[in-house]
């Protein structure tokens, strides 16, 4: 299990300093991704990986923050 996945876990679980840790988590996570995205896709890229982390981190967070519904607990997901 990953770190953001964890970090998650914990979040549910009411360790209240994990929300704050998510952040730098996901970002080194995102960093990876993209330099291995540009690796595979640099004919003519100009793009830096930090560029990229930062345009997908941030893009969503200038927009409208979406409703984002929990999880069915274990009880409604049997009366599903």
């Amino acid at each position: 299990m990953g770190d953001v996945s964890i970090t998650v876990l914990r979040a549910r679980f009411r360790d209240r300093s994990a929300p704050d840790q998510l952040p730098p988590i996901v970002c080194k996570e995102l960093h990876k991704i993209a330099i291995g995205y540009l690796r595979r896709d640099s004919a003519g890229q100009t793009l830096q990986p930090t560029a990229l982390v930062h345009e997908v981190y941030l893009r969503p967070l200038a927009q409208e923050r979406p409703a984002i519904k929990a999880a069915p607990t274990s009880s409604e997901s049997r009366r599903i």
